[in-house]
């Protein structure tokens, strides 16, 4: 195999995570054009197409529209240091990445006034929030039944009429029945735990 005419490769000036010198595997390094891990032959990056084959049989690959072969296909690397100083470096760049970890995300401090409006949401109890609904119900019954009253001229002029009364006044009858049990249940329970 012929080389690509570039610079030898220093082992040394690649990271030591981008090439495995150790003893007994295979030499390998990451394609320095296509970033894929390649053995190294003869002291250069084996001959290796940008992507992978299709599949197709030998014969059929030199047809035209074929992949081209990767610019750093043949890269001489020039081994200047020993397997045992690359381990030292890789230890070494573990080390470095280690203490590079994310601490735990503190979550973002309230500021005083929702500090305070949690608090006191978190101190009241059933019987507090009756006594908070009880003394603001007159007002709200008489801000809906101001709502009910349109004077002329403030209806809107485009658009249908909206119904005032249920279309089937049984069934709604008796889903307020149904609602009014269920918000007495919910009162009892509420006045029973306080």
């Amino acid at each position: 195999m012929k080389h690509n005419g570039r610079a030898p490769l220093r082992a040394s000036s690649v990271r030591p995570n981008l090439i495995n010198l150790r003893n007994g595997e295979k030499r390998a390094i990451v394609c320095p054009d296509c970033t894929t891990w390649r053995p190294i032959r003869d002291r250069m990056v084996i001959a290796h197409r940008a992507e992978p084959h299709s599949g197709q049989p030998r014969h059929r690959r030199a047809e035209p529209g074929r992949t081209p072969r990767c610019p750093g296909s043949g890269q001489r690397i020039w081994f200047d240091i020993t397997p045992e100083q690359w381990h030292e470096a890789l230890a070494d760049a573990v080390t470095e990445a280690a203490s590079r970890t994310a601490t735990t995300v503190l979550p973002k401090a309230f500021s005083p006034a929702t500090d305070r409006t949690l608090r006191v949401r978190a101190e009241r109890t059933p019987a507090g929030r009756m006594a908070d609904w009880k003394a603001v119900q007159v007002q709200v019954g008489d801000t809906d039944a101001a709502r009910k009253e349109l004077p002329d001229g403030e209806r809107p002029a485009d658009g249908p009429e909206l119904p005032l009364k249920p279309e089937h006044l049984e069934r709604h009858d008796r889903r307020q029945a149904e609602l009014g049990k269920q918000y007495a249940a919910r009162k009892a329970l509420a006045s029973s735990a306080a």
